[in-house]
This record gives C-alpha cells, structure tokens and sequence, in this order.
C-alpha cells in the first residue's frame, strides 16, 4: 500500500493541498488530508513527490497510431490535406509503421497518458497498445459505396468475437464520417438497436470542416473531390450534417470528434443522447488553422475530452503541448477547465473508473511547479 502525496492534487476539477492518496495496485483506497491519512494508514508507504501537482493520469481521446509514419505538410487545408492523406496511405510502409507506432505510444506515456483512444482501421497498435493502462480501439470502417459498405458489415459479423479473443482488450466498432461512410455502414455502427454493438462507444469525426455539411447535400469541394476519385455512389440531400444523422435513427452513445463548426442547438442534440464531444485543435490548426469554439462547448455543458490526433496532422502527440496550445488561444478561462478534459472529460466519455476517488483507478503523474498558481504555470 502507498500513500502518494505532493503539494497539490487534481481531482478532475480543481487542485487541492494537503491531501494524501491511499492506494494498492494503482487502486484508490481513501483520500483524505495527509496528517490523518499516516495516521489512518502508518503501515502505507509515503511517496512525496514534492513541490507540484499529482495527477491521476491523462487521456488522449482520439489518435490514430496506424498514422504515426504518415508525414503531410501543414496548413493545406481540409479538402487538400484529405487528398493527399487518401493519396499517401497507398505507399505507407509496413515495417517503418510498427517503428513509428511504438514511438508514438512512448511520447504519450511520457506526457502522462494512462488512457487512450485509438482510431484503427487496421488493428496494427493493438499489438503494442498493452504498454497503456487502460486503452480502447475504435474499429473503424469506411465506404460510401454500398456494396463495399455491405461487405465491411459481413466482415465485421463474421469476425468481430475472434477479433477481440486474440487481441484481448476492448475494440469497440466505429464508423469514420458521414464523408467517408455510406448510410448502411453508419447505421450499423451508430444506432442502439445494434443486438451486437448497442452498448459499444463509437468515435466519429463530426463537423471538422466547413464542407460536411454542403456534402450531405451532395456538393461543395469535399463532394467534387470524393466524386472525381470514384469515390461516391450515391448522392444525398440533407440540409445539414447533423439532420442526416438524426435521419438514421435511435442513435447510440458516443464520442463525437472535432466539432469544430458545431452549432448551440447541435450540441444539444448531442447533449440528449449523452454523447460527449472530443477536441482536437492543434489538429485542427495544422490542418486548416481553425480552432473549436471552446466558449461554445464549455458553455454548453456537455462533457468535453481532448485528443492530439494523429502526427499526419499534429506536429507531436503529447497532451500537455494540445493543452498549452489550446490555453494560448482561451487564456481567459480557468486554468483547472483545461486539465479537466484531459482528465475526467476523457474518464467520462470513455466509461472509464479513473481518478482520485475510493474505488477509482489513478496512474500518478506528477508534474513540478514553484509557484500557488502551478495550473497555470504549467499551460504557460
């Protein structure tokens, strides 16, 4: 047993002194001040961290580590950029990505991550993702023609189970986009009535660019570029994004990701069926130097996570780097509400029992800091 203590802890909320953290296998047995809990507890190890701040661990709530060896010159802007990922994941190499996927995943256990949300398609970095506490795999599948989309479905019936035996932590099936996923494929993934899926999360990049919306009614630059690819089967028309979501259906809980062109009654649509919403701004600025609206969303209250997404449109995956950015830009809100989405906003939108509370899981990570106001000393 461990009693782990250092000037400042975290809740998920806000800091707070003087506080010890009793805990046994990285499990929280009680918390309460640090004279009473040596006396509670005189047979705990002490562990005093110091002058700083101990918390319980970071999420990064959506990557794609299968990206890691994927390189795409910043500010190209969305409809480009996504060109030339298309173009560039032909000629990935195998061998370098399995090197840039165990490279990555050290950069995020180096900035405190001990959850994480990866987006896979192809289920590489769950053969190292066992380095992590607690992470999830976001199955991902995309196609907008039917046939295809119809045989992904097959696919995932028929294999699913043993998908999940070999790998042996959780894969939870997602769709992409409604750019890149045909009706039937979201359906599957998205909606409650799924007897397989129904309780799954899914992660689905949502309203990340100005041009979803005009390609729900089948035009604009995202819609030309995709149709001159031979891409697109169909045409749709519906006068928004969101509007042809709702048309699928009962829709599940999930993470929504990006939202970056999300509007007041949207989230609160997203708010009625107890989805969460993940950010990911430096991705966002690389790509297009768009940021989400974090007024907007904190505002809104509805639960809001992190993520660094993947280094194809973010210079490095290290968590703390997504915070300062996003700090740099909403410095007129409360230090504490940006280590909150880093901490329980990703504990809540991925169902997972983590942080300083009896019962809970929490993988300390400490950071130092000299001054009262150490949350802001550390986005600065």
């Amino acid at each position: 047993m461990e009693m782990l203590y250092a000037k400042w802890l975290f809740n998920g909320k806000e800091i707070l002194k003087g506080l010890g953290c009793v805990s046994h296998n990285n499990m929280v047995v009680d918390l309460l001040p640090i004279k009473l809990a040596k006396k509670t507890y005189p047979e705990a190890v002490v562990k005093d961290y110091g002058e700083g701040v101990l918390f319980s661990g970071f999420v990064n709530a959506h990557t794609h580590l299968d990206l890691s060896n994927v390189s795409i010159e910043p500010y190209l802007g969305f409809v480009k950029w996504l060109k030339t990922m298309i173009e560039t994941k032909v000629q990935a190499n195998e061998t370098q990505t399995d090197e840039a996927i165990k490279k990555a995943l050290d950069s995020l256990i180096k900035s405190g991550v001990c959850a994480v949300a990866d987006i896979s398609n192809t289920l590489k970095s769950c053969n190292y993702l066992k380095k992590i506490p607690k992470a999830i795999v976001f199955f991902e599948n995309y196609s907008l023609r039917k046939k295809q989309a119809q045989e992904k479905i097959a696919y995932i019936e028929n294999n699913i189970e043993n998908i999940r035996q070999t790998y042996k932590m959780k894969i939870d099936v997602t769709a992409h986009s409604v750019y890149s996923t045909h009706r039937d494929l979201l359906g599957y993934t998205m909606l409650k009535n799924n007897p397989k899926f129904g309780s799954d999360l899914f992660s689905f990049h949502f309203l990340e660019s100005e041009f979803e919306n005009p390609f729900v009614n089948s035009r604009g630059d995202l819609f030309e570029m995709l149709q001159e690819k031979g891409l697109i089967d169909n045409q749709l028309h519906f006068s928004s994004a969101i509007e042809y979501i709702k048309s699928l259906g009962d829709i599940k809980k999930g993470l929504f990701v990006h939202c970056v062109h999300i509007k007041p009654d949207e989230i609160e649509y997203l708010k009625s069926i107890d989805a969460s919403i993940v950010i990911a701004p430096r991705s966002n600025y690389y790509i297009s130097k768009s940021l989400p609206n974090l007024e907007l969303l904190k505002n809104s209250g509805i639960n809001v996570a992190i993520g660094t997404d993947s280094l194809a449109s973010n210079w490095d995956l290290n968590i703390i780097n997504e915070l300062k950015f996003l700090y740099k830009h909403y410095s007129h809100i409360d230090p504490a509400y940006f280590f909150g989405i880093a901490t329980t906003g990703g504990y809540t939108a991925l169902n997972l029992h983590i942080g300083f509370k009896k019962g809970f899981y929490a993988y300390p990570f400490f950071m130092e800091t000299t001054t009262n106001n150490a949350l802001e000393e550390i986005l600065q």
